[in-house]
């Protein structure tokens, strides 16, 4: 499983940079991607401003996602990331790290690619090589 946070998955509904290297590591890798309620609430948040067909095929992209639970291990791990990334980054990487199903995390955030690497996370961003984050 991969765990996609917000700045990778609204690759999958706005033109971006990299949406093109995304959607075809999507098509040809096939992973499983899973993602949770915070990456959700910050889709839903990043996508407030976007026409009603954006938001809907947001909502249809999650509705093929598979949606993890936030558990009181992943608040636990959140901890150690909180005082160097937002809350709902923290807890994305907490979520990722507290299931031992998951063997990356897909972001486009530099400073959330360098705190998932340095917590063992395996970095997961379609149309950048290597350390990116450096």
């Amino acid at each position: 499983m991969v765990y996609a946070d917000a700045s990778a998955l609204i690759h999958g509904v706005l033109k971006r940079p990299d949406t093109a290297a995304w959607r075809h590591w999507l098509a040809f890798e096939s992973p499983h991607l899973v993602t949770a309620q915070p990456a959700i609430a910050q889709l839903r948040a990043d996508l407030a401003g976007e026409e009603q067909e954006v938001r809907f095929a947001a909502a249809e992209m999650l509705d093929e996602i598979t949606h993890l639970r936030v558990s009181d291990q992943a608040l636990r791990l959140a901890a150690f990331a909180q005082g160097v990334l937002t809350p709902y980054d923290a807890l994305n990487i907490g979520i990722a790290r507290a299931d031992e199903g998951i063997v990356g995390f897909a972001t486009y955030q530099a400073e959330t690619a360098a705190v998932a690497h340095w917590h063992g996370l395996r970095v997961m961003t379609p149309g950048h090589s290597g350390p990116w984050w450096g």
